[in-house]
C-alpha cells in the first residue's frame, strides 16, 4: 500500500446553510453523542475497535460517507476486546471486531441486558511477516501450520532449522536466530492467527489450547498493536511475527510475508484479497443465524488459511434519531463501501453474506 493511503489529510468541507432536516439531526446526535466540536456542523457517530480497520475507516469510508450523508465518523482505535467493553459500557455506538462475539461477551452484555447484534462488513487476511536480511529480495518463505506453530512454541529457534529447509529447498536459509514478536495486548488480530494455529496443529492445542485473544506466549517478546508488531519485526534481523496485511507495507516500512499452506497442502498462498475472498467460498455454507462464522484453514486450492471477518458490532435497541444514522451506515458500509476494500488490503463480501447483512441490519430497533 502506498504511504498516501495513510497519510491522506482529511478534506474540511464547508456548509453554507443547513436545511431544517439536518438541523434536527444534529440537535438529536448532539443529544445522544455529546456536544458537536467547535467548528463542525456534522452530526457525529462514535466508533471504536479494531485497528486493522481504522485504516479504510479514516482515510476512505469517512470521507465518502460525510460528502454522501453529511455524517461525522468518531474512531477510537482501541483493539477489539476494549472496543465491546466501551460499547457496552456506553462510550461507542457502533464497534468493529476481528472475530464474532466471544461467550463472555455475549454473557457481560446479557447481563447488562443490552441486546448486541454484530454484522460483517470486511474480510482480512493475517499475514506472517518476517525480516532476515539474507532473504532480502528474494520469493517469499514456504511455512506450514506445524512449522509456525512450532515456531512460536520456541520449538523452532533458527531459520536454517531442518523444518524450514524441507519446506524452502531451494533457498540458502540462515543460521539467524529467530526473533518472535506477537501482541502484549488483547487483540483480534491475535484471536484469528490463533484460532488457525488450533486448527492445524495438535501441539499448539495441547499447550496453549483453543483460539484466544490473548496468550501466554511462551517465547518472544510483545508489541501494542499491529503497527508495534510491524515496527518491532522490522527493527530485528531475524525478526517473525503476525500482523493484518495491510501493516505489510505502511509508510516507508515494507515487510516480506510468507506463503502459507492451504488446507489441501497442494500449494502455498499469500495474504491477497482475492485468497482472501476464496477462503470465504469455501465457508459460506457454515455461517450462523447470528453471522458468525469462521475462515480458519478453509478449502480450496487458492484460499488463504488465516483469513477472518472484521464485524460491525451495536446494540439493537435505539433511539429513534440514533436508529437511522446506525442503520444507514450499516447499510452503507455493507454496499456503497465495499469497492474501497481490495484498494486497501481487505477483501470485500461475497454477495450472499451482503443479502444475509442486509436483513439482520433490519433487526436494529
Amino acid at each position: 500500500m502506498a504511504a498516501t493511503d495513510h497519510n491522506s489529510k482529511t478534506r474540511i468541507v464547508t456548509i453554507v446553510a443547513l436545511g431544517s432536516g439536518a438541523a434536527l439531526l444534529i440537535l438529536a446526535a448532539s443529544l445522544y453523542f455529546g456536544s458537536v466540536p467547535s467548528g463542525t456542523r456534522y452530526p457525529r457517530l462514535k466508533m471504536g475497535g479494531t485497528s486493522a480497520i481504522a485504516v479504510i475507516l479514516q482515510n476512505r469510508w469517512k470521507t465518502k460517507y460525510r460528502e454522501e450523508k453529511g455524517i461525522d465518523i468518531e474512531y477510537a482505535s482501541t483493539g477489539s476486546t476494549a472496543g465491546v467493553k466501551g460499547l457496552l459500557d456506553g462510550d461507542y455506538t457502533i464497534v468493529f471486531t476481528h472475530a464474532p462475539l466471544s461467550d463472555d461477551q455475549n454473557k457481560k452484555a446479557n447481563e447488562a441486558k443490552k441486546e448486541i447484534l454484530q454484522v460483517p462488513v470486511l474480510l482480512c487476511g493475517v499475514a506472517v511477516v518476517y525480516n532476515v536480511k539474507d532473504l532480502k529480495g528474494k520469493d517469499p518463505l514456504k511455512l506450514s501450520g506445524q512449522a509456525l506453530a512450532n515456531v512460536f512454541l520456541g520449538k523452532i529457534k533458527s531459520w536454517d532449522d531442518p523444518t524450514l529447509k524441507s519446506l524452502n529447498p531451494d533457498v540458502e536459509l540462515p543460521a539467524t536466530r529467530i526473533t518472535v514478536v506477537h501482541r502484549e495486548d488483547s487483540s483480534g488480530t491475535t484471536q484469528l492467527f490463533t484460532e488457525y494455529l488450533a486448527a492445524v496443529s495438535p501441539a499448539w492445542r495441547e499447550e496453549l489450547g483453543s483460539a484466544t485473544s490473548e496468550v501466554k506466549w511462551p517465547v518472544g517478546e510483545g508489541a501494542s498493536r499491529n503497527l508495534g508488531v510491524a515496527k518491532r519485526v522490522d527493527q530485528i534481523d531475524g525478526a517473525i511475527g503476525y500482523v493484518d496485511r495491510l501493516f505489510t507495507s505502511y509508510e516507508d516500512m515494507h515487510l516480506d510475508h510468507a506463503a502459507v499452506q492451504n488446507k489441501e497442502q497442494t500449494g502455498f498462498i499469500r495474504a491477497q484479497p482475492e485468497n482472501i475472498t476464496a477462503a470465504a467460498a469455501g465457508a459460506l455454507g457454515e455461517v450462523a443465524e447470528d453471522l458468525s462464522f469462521t475462515l480458519a484453514n478453509k478449502p480450496g486450492d487458492n484460499a488463504y488459511p488465516i483469513s477472518g471477518v472484521i464485524y460491525a458490532v451495536c446494540r439493537t435497541n435505539q433511539s429513534e434519531a440514533n436508529r437511522k444514522m446506525v442503520v444507514d451506515f450499516l447499510r452503507w458500509v455493507t454496499h456503497e463501501g465495499q469497492p474501497f476494500a481490495a484498494k486497501m488490503d481487505y477483501a470485500p463480501l461475497p454477495p450472499e453474506l451482503v443479502e444475509r447483512a442486509s436483513r439482520r441490519i433490519e433487526a436494529i430497533h
